[in-house]
């Protein structure tokens, strides 16, 4: 079976296209799995007898009319790396152009359905109930719910959830209702998505969960034992950020409620946009708002990837280039342009580590990487963020700065709201605009930045407020050069989390080795293996690994078994195997269950397990 217009989807949207899924699913923790039924509507674009659906370890019981329940027959073919082909043959009266289908699919999830994560009790905070989510982004709705999974088509959806009654279930959409009591020990949960989105915005979170909350629109669950440590974390923060973001874009939040789930910190990522109910790694929680930046990312979704989306994989940078774009937009407007300035800094030394962590894999230091035949989600990495969001720094630069740039941005919000762009779509679009308003468009560097490969020729320094990130340079110096002499714990009194980050960045790129000796005295010095801040952790570790520093073992062990994140594990796990491979896959034996299998497969191939 031949792939689709999407080179990572079977689905042939441009003949038969989904309009609107209805989702009707058990949740049985006891057997793993998710089973029950989903409704597709699709309108024929084209004549066509079948609608082609993705699908991925999922057991197919049987096809129907949704209405009549007439069966239909089906077949399925499978193809390597993204699954296999769902063919199902449409009612004779619904194969020609204009006609719309509605077909229903009962099925049932299995252990191979990699986009849910189930854990047990004791992989929970409260330890007596279990936890299950799931995480689809970029193409493991698949293995949730047969369906067009591709980013070039987006449906509202309904999800009515049952699940065991003293649990709660939290879905990507707004809830109609109180849950309705089954007398059989459950209850059942009904969520509506207004708003098109894609497949894997479609989402829920079931557990243990309390409520708290945030704002005038913004509820916060999470487990009983970190809510009031969450409540802390978000609270006010939440709405500030979404009337920021609805000023930098240059149009008003759509989506009506924005809540939050707390997520065990085995969570593959900072955080998941699913709207109205955005995903949240427990390990955000640091205690004193460092990192509540992710939450400002996550908010810019609701405009940047959610409201208008990459049309294919390879222009993923649309989605997350733009969201970093303006989350650093409202990061600067909030706390000035010496913080936006800190958080490109950041993000830059963020995109060297990155292309050096990717340098066997060239094709992927593109902004529009060819990735044919590749699964996304090995292809994810900071690139499209941080080579994204500075291209968008550089056109800033190119109109006149932060305001013709909101200009911009509204338009492109309203003129593409509810669409799946490509990068023409984009280029086309931003040209228009600013040659119509007189500017010279003639010396923008298209090329260099969609097509070169790794760091751009950008002098970002001569471009930012490089005010709060002078004596973070300063403390490196004193450690790369003057093996650490003067240096106290006073150096970082007072200073932001990002600071220290660029600290620990800067030495880390340098690449300069440090001796054991020096680690440990950089060590006692500002404790950083006993920091609450996780991407603090993981750049301490990282730098003691790359230098052979066998006596962070235990520390590395200890962080890896509490943070699941994809962009901490993977780059610790490759250093830690270099280092001791006999160690390094001791370590992952018994964290294995711990891992999503996004974050747990890349692993394994780096331990050649």
């Amino acid at each position: 079976m031949e792939l689709g217009p999407d080179p990572h989807s079977f689905a042939n949207f441009k003949h038969a296209k989904t309009t609107q899924i209805d989702l009707v699913l058990n949740c049985d923790f006891e057997a793993k799995e998710f089973h029950g039924h989903v409704d597709i509507t699709v309108d024929l674009l084209q004549d066509t007898d079948v609608v082609l659906l993705d699908i991925s370890g999922l057991k197919i019981q049987e096809c129907s009319e949704a209405d009549s329940g007439k069966k239909l027959d089906y077949s399925t073919a499978t193809q390597a790396y993204c699954g296999s082909c769902l063919e199902v043959k449409l009612p004779p009266n619904a194969c020609t152009k204009g006609s719309q289908a509605k077909v229903r699919v009962k099925y049932n999830t299995t252990a191979q359905s990699s986009g849910i994560q189930w854990l047990s009790p004791s992989q929970t905070k409260g330890g007596d109930q279990p936890f299950c989510f799931t995480q689809c982004q970029a193409i493991q709705t698949r293995t949730v719910l047969p369906c067009q999974d591709t980013p070039s088509v987006k449906a509202p959806f309904s999800f009515t959830i049952t699940v065991p009654s003293d649990l709660t279930a939290v879905c990507s959409g707004l809830r109609q209702g109180e849950p309705t009591p089954n007398g059989d020990g459950t209850h059942t949960f009904v969520y509506h998505q207004p708003m098109p989105v894609m497949a894997y915005l479609i989402a829920a979170a079931v557990g243990k969960l309390a409520k708290a909350s945030l704002g005038p629109r913004s509820d916060l669950y999470a487990e009983p034992e970190i809510l009031e440590a969450a409540r802390w974390e978000y609270d006010g923060i939440t709405e500030t950020f979404i009337v920021e973001a609805e000023k930098v874009c240059g149009t008003e939040y759509k989506w009506k409620t924005y809540d939050i789930v707390m997520l065990p910190s085995s969570f593959a990522y900072g955080g998941m946009e699913n709207p109205n109910a955005t995903f949240l790694s427990s390990a955000l929680l640091a205690g004193d708002k460092s990192l509540t930046t992710t939450l400002a990312h996550e908010i810019t979704h609701s405009w940047c990837g959610n409201m208008v989306t990459n049309a294919f994989w390879k222009d993923f940078w649309l989605n997350e280039g733009f969201t970093r774009y303006v989350e650093r937009r409202i990061l600067g407007a909030m706390f000035g342009p010496a913080y936006r300035g800190l958080q490109m800094t950041y993000g830059y030394f963020d995109l060297i580590k990155n292309c050096n962590f990717l340098a066997h894999r060239p094709y992927l230091l593109k902004l529009q990487p060819e990735i044919v035949g590749v699964d996304p989600d090995e292809s994810f990495s900071r690139i499209p963020y941080e080579k994204g969001s500075l291209f968008l720094h550089y056109l800033e630069g190119i109109v006149g700065g932060e305001q013709p740039m909101t200009t911009w941005l509204r338009t492109y919000f309203t003129d593409f709201a509810e669409q799946s762009v490509t990068t023409d779509d984009f280029r086309d679009h931003f040209t228009a605009h600013f040659t119509k308003a007189g500017v010279d468009m003639s010396g923008v560097a298209w090329d260099h930045w969609l097509h070169g490969v790794g760091l751009p020729d950008y002098d970002i320094y001569a471009h930012i407020d490089n005010s709060m990130t002078v004596r973070c340079k300063e403390i490196a110096h004193t450690w790369l050069h003057d093996d650490g002499n003067g240096a106290n714990a006073s150096d970082i009194d007072g200073m932001k989390a990002h600071q220290v980050m660029v600290i620990l960045d800067t030495i880390i790129n340098e690449n300069t080795h440090f001796s054991g000796d020096k680690l440990d005295r950089m060590d006692s010095t500002y404790h950083f293996s006993e920091t609450k801040n996780c991407e603090i952790g993981f750049r301490w570790f990282l730098l003691c690994l790359k230098n052979n520093h066998r006596s962070c073992f235990e520390g590395v062990k200890a962080y890896l078994s509490r943070n699941g994140r994809g962009v901490y594990v993977k780059p610790l796990y490759v250093e830690l195997y270099r280092v001791d491979p006999e160690y390094a896959r001791e370590v992952y034996g018994g964290l294995s269950d711990f891992y999503m299998d996004v974050v747990a497969e890349p692993i394994k191939k780096t331990l050649e397990l």
